[in-house]
Parts: structure tokens; C-alpha cells; sequence
């Protein structure tokens, strides 16, 4: 039993330098139709359609809090609801469906440096 049990620890063990890339927990096609919601859903879209725009907005502002100031820098002179705006207009009309944390981050540092 104790053999048994070392082979297949072994065999994890061995197998514990590969590395598996998985796909992006959310893609930026799939963020901004999150962030939008669903079209025809306007006052009172179902908890399905509020659940994924709400899971946009904690996605937004992970990015932007590990993010800001480092990465990036806010202009004191907009409201954070304008420059999220900015960006995820800009990442809307990209004609590349990629991570969605790259596509707004990229946009971010490109629209905002720190100077």
C-alpha cells in the first residue's frame, strides 16, 4: 500500500514541472458584453445578466487597484466613471479578442501614463 501510494506521489511529482496554460478567465469580447449587459434586458434583467455585470465591474476594479499609480496614473481632473469609460470603449473597438486584464491594462497605461 505504502509502494502504491509513493508511485503515484512520484508521478506527480514528476509531472509537476510542465506547465499548462489555460485560458483567460475572461476574454475581452466577453468583458465588454458583461460590462454592457444584455441587450432588451433594461430595468429589470434576470439574476443570470446581473451576476455576469457585476462580476464585470469586480473584474474592472481588480485591474485597476493592483494597477494604478504603478502601472498607470489617474488624472485628477476626471471622475474614475469617465476614464473607466475611455477604456473600455477603446478595448470595444479593438478588433482583437485577447485577455480581458491585457486589453484593459494595455489601454490604461496607453491613455493614462504616470508622469
Amino acid at each position: 500500500m505504502i509502494f502504491g501510494l509513493l508511485v503515484v506521489v512520484g508521478g506527480y511529482a514528476a509531472g509537476a514541472g510542465k506547465t499548462i496554460l489555460f485560458p483567460p478567465q475572461l476574454s475581452s469580447t466577453d468583458f465588454v458584453r458583461q460590462w454592457r449587459g444584455a441587450p432588451g434586458f433594461p430595468a429589470d434583467w434576470p439574476p443570470r445578466v446581473q451576476g455576469d455585470k457585476a462580476y464585470a465591474e469586480g473584474y474592472l476594479a481588480a485591474v485597476v487597484d493592483l494597477t494604478q499609480g504603478t502601472k498607470w496614473c489617474s488624472p485628477a481632473q476626471m471622475e474614475p466613471g469617465e476614464r473607466d469609460d475611455r477604456v473600455i470603449y477603446a478595448v470595444e473597438k479593438s478588433p482583437t479578442n485577447t485577455n480581458a486584464a491585457k486589453a484593459l491594462l494595455d489601454q490604461y497605461v496607453a491613455r493614462f501614463p504616470c508622469q
